[in-house]
């Protein structure tokens, strides 16, 4: 074959290979690559969810204000789950997280902790409105709530938590041991004001007690079934240190006050040593030393020229043991003002309430649906819509491992392949036609 054929056939063939691509690139679809992004800020996503979904889009770019809620990040998780690659930024997206659980005291209640950044400001609500605000300081915030309807939330600048509200617990009655005295007797009279129901012990003197509402002289057992906790003022408590040690290891809960701390059994149960008594204007103070390396520290107060621990509480096995300095507690109820009756009062329901050992509440049942239900339980928004769409973007897009997105890749004109096409066309005819006349 001479030179001039093979010129010839490698003219047609380029022709044929060239319209063969233009028709390619114009039949066959894009690769997703190849396709620009759809995009939609916070006014316009409704409408492109519903057009993503019936459309379909090889990627979806997401620019919010604020983090989405749980509907949508749904919607967005599915598209992603249906090919579509997802990337989302916010402008405010807040780390917050709740968690609740009851109160452990009468009145009932929840305890509300919320972590946050510092300086946020925090209001909690439920169906019904407000219920208390506060801004975070330390990494977050606690608030006691002391009712919480339906619907129970924490809104901060840019997020929202919704959580379900604790079941209430039952509470059983505290067994409180003293001697015959001042501090005896005022602690029950907080503890009643308050609303726990009390059983007292009473030490008159030796072989001689006084027993209040079912606590018996000769009581051995102490049952979590029974006792939420045990209070022990002094060291009349040696006489059931025993079976208070044990109640303990059950899963009790037990205020150790003033020297009841160095009774020998109960010394193992104590977050800290005892100090020599000193006095102050709120009576006789015994610093806690020593505290134990699993003992969390409570309160501090200015005591003798220096900053003592009053206050300590550990664990010990499912049981909680709170500790305190002060023996007479009594003094700050008589001594001060209109407010320290009140005061006296939260001191003894708060110190009881850390250590109770509760039950949950029956069950009730689920109540008719109603405008005021809860929307889903989304107690830590940022963490939930990490975890359904992976980290938010920030410049340029990224695909779902992480790395940059490939650039797509480019489309020669058509206008270029039929140009060449007709180019090589004429130019074997040429050729053919000067082979002719040759």
């Amino acid at each position: 074959m001479s030179a001039r054929r093979i010129v010839e056939s490698a003219l047609r063939a380029g022709a044929v290979g060239a319209l063969a691509l233009a028709a390619w690139q114009r039949l066959a679809p894009a690769p997703a690559a190849a396709q620009a992004a759809a995009s939609a800020d916070e006014r316009a996503l409704a409408g492109a969810l519903a057009r993503w979904t019936t459309e379909g889009a090889p990627a979806a770019r997401v620019a919010l204000d604020t983090l989405p809620d749980a509907r949508t990040r749904d919607w967005l998780r599915a598209l992603d789950a249906a090919g579509t690659r997802v990337s989302w930024r916010a402008t405010r997206a807040p780390a917050l997280a709740t968690a609740a659980e009851p109160a452990r005291e009468p009145a009932g209640g929840v305890q509300l902790a919320v972590a946050a950044p510092d300086g946020a400001p925090l209001a909690a609500r439920d169906a019904l409105g407000a219920l208390d605000s506060v801004r975070a300081a330390d990494g977050g915030a606690r608030l006691a709530l002391p009712s919480v309807g339906a619907g129970l939330q924490v809104r901060t600048v840019g997020g929202i938590a919704r959580l379900d509200a604790p079941r209430p617990v039952d509470l059983d009655a505290v067994l409180v041991l003293a001697r015959a005295g001042w501090e005896g007797k005022f602690t029950v009279a907080a503890l009643e004001e308050a609303g726990w129901r009390v059983r007292a012990r009473f030490a008159l003197g030796p072989g001689m007690v006084v027993a209040q509402d079912g606590a018996a002289a000769g009581t051995t057992a102490l049952d979590t079934a029974t006792l939420a906790a045990v209070v022990a003022l002094d060291s009349s408590a040696a006489a059931l240190a025993g079976p208070i040690a044990g109640y303990v290891r059950r899963g009790g809960g037990l205020v150790l006050a003033g020297e009841a701390a160095r009774v020998p059994a109960l010394a193992a149960l104590a977050a800290a040593a005892l100090d020599d008594p000193v006095r102050d204007g709120d009576g006789t103070v015994r610093a806690l030393t020593a505290p134990r390396a699993d003992a969390v520290p409570l309160a501090w107060r200015p005591l003798a020229g220096r900053r003592a621990l009053v206050a300590a509480a550990r664990r010990v096995g499912p049981g909680r043991v709170v500790q305190l300095a002060e023996e007479e507690t009594w003094r700050r109820r008589l001594a001060g003002g209109e407010e320290a009756p009140a005061a006296h009062r939260a001191f003894w329901s708060r110190a009881v309430a850390t250590v109770a050992h509760a039950s949950a509440a029956p069950t009730p049942s689920p109540p008719p649906a109603s405008p005021l239900d809860a929307p889903a339980r989304e107690p830590a928004p940022l963490a939930a819509t990490v975890a359904a769409l992976g980290p938010p973007t920030t410049g340029a897009a990224r695909d779902p491992g992480g790395a940059p997105a490939a650039p797509a890749p480019r489309r020669v004109p058509d206008a270029v392949l039929v140009g060449g096409a007709l180019a090589a066309l004429l130019a074997e005819v040429a050729s053919r036609r000067l082979r002719g006349a040759a």
